[in-house]
C-alpha cells in the first residue's frame, strides 16, 4: 500500500466521522442543506479528496472509489435520517404552538378514553390544571345522563368503525357545575390504518344553550298568553296580511285556523 493510498483512506474515514458528527448536531433544515453542500456538493470535501485520486496507480483507484462510494452513501443516509427527524420536530413545534395558543379546548385522548394532553383553553373550560386532566377518564367529567351515548360513540371511533363525530353534550367542572359543550372528536391512524389516539376539540356553548332555553321559555309564555287571552289578538305582516290570530280573534271574525 502506497503512502498516497493510505493518506486518502485516512482522509475519507476522517471525513465520514466529521460529517456524521456535524449532521447529528445540526438544528435546522437550512443548516442541514449547508452541510450537504459542504461535504457532498460539487466543490465539497468529498470531491476535493477524490481530486487526489489521479496520483494513485490504476490498481489503487478502484479501492478508493469503493471507499468513497461507501462514505457518500453513509453521509446521504445520515442526511436523510436527520432531515426526517428535523421535519418531524418542526411539525411537532407547529402543532404545539397551535395547540397551546388555540382559543378552543383541545385534548389528546388514548384509546382507553384517558386524556394524555390538554391545552390551556381546555384546562380553563373544565377549571382544572393540565396535571389534573392528564390521566383522567372522560367518563369522570361527562354528565352521567350523556355518558352512555358518549361511551358508545367513542368506542366506534377508537375501534376504527368511524373516523370522527361531533355533538353537544354536558360536562362537569371541578366545582360540580354542569355545562354544555360542543365536541368534535377525530381519530389519528397509524400507517397500518388502525387508530393510534384521538384528538378532541371542545367549545363551551353553555351561555348559548342557556340563551336558547330562555328564548324557548319566552316563546312558550307568549304562546300561552296569546292563545288563552280573553280578548281577540291578531298579528299582521307589513302588507297588512293576517298571519296569526288567537282563538278569541278567530271567533269574533268567524275564521277558522286555516
Amino acid at each position: 500500500m502506497t503512502t498516497q493510498l493510505s493518506s486518502l483512506e485516512a482522509q475519507l474515514t476522517a471525513l465520514q466521522t466529521e460529517a456524521c458528527e456535524a449532521i447529528a448536531q445540526v438544528a435546522s433544515l437550512d443548516d442541514l442543506e449547508q452541510l450537504r453542500i459542504k461535504y457532498l456538493g460539487k466543490k465539497g470535501s468529498l470531491s476535493q479528496v477524490l481530486g487526489s485520486m489521479g496520483k494513485l496507480s490504476a490498481a489503487e483507484r478502484p479501492r478508493i472509489g469503493a471507499l468513497a462510494n461507501d462514505v457518500k452513501e453513509a453521509l446521504q443516509t445520515s442526511l436523510e435520517q436527520k432531515k426526517a427527524a428535523l421535519a418531524l420536530q418542526e411539525s411537532e413545534a407547529r402543532f404545539r404552538a397551535m395547540f397551546d395558543s388555540a382559543a378552543i379546548g383541545i385534548g389528546i385522548m388514548g384509546l382507553d378514553r384517558k386524556l394524555t394532553d390538554a391545552n390551556p383553553a381546555l384546562c380553563k373550560i373544565f377549571d382544572r390544571t393540565r396535571d389534573e386532566l392528564i390521566g383522567l377518564n372522560a367518563a369522570e367529567v361527562t354528565y352521567p345522563d350523556d355518558n352512555l351515548e358518549s361511551t358508545k360513540i367513542f368506542a366506534e371511533v377508537a375501534t376504527g368503525q368511524r373516523d370522527s363525530f361531533e355533538s353537544d353534550r354536558r360536562y362537569i367542572r371541578r366545582n360540580g357545575e354542569i355545562f354544555w359543550a360542543h365536541v368534535t372528536m377525530s381519530s389519528v391512524r397509524g400507517s397500518d390504518g388502525k387508530p393510534l389516539y384521538l384528538v378532541g376539540m371542545v367549545i363551551d356553548i353553555d351561555e348559548q344553550k342557556r340563551l336558547q332555553e330562555h328564548i324557548r321559555e319566552s316563546e312558550a309564555r307568549f304562546r300561552a298568553m296569546f292563545d288563552s287571552a280573553a280578548i281577540g289578538i291578531g298579528m299582521m305582516d307589513l302588507n297588512r296580511h293576517v298571519i296569526r290570530g288567537n282563538l278569541q280573534a278567530r271567533g269574533l271574525l268567524g275564521y277558522t285556523d286555516e
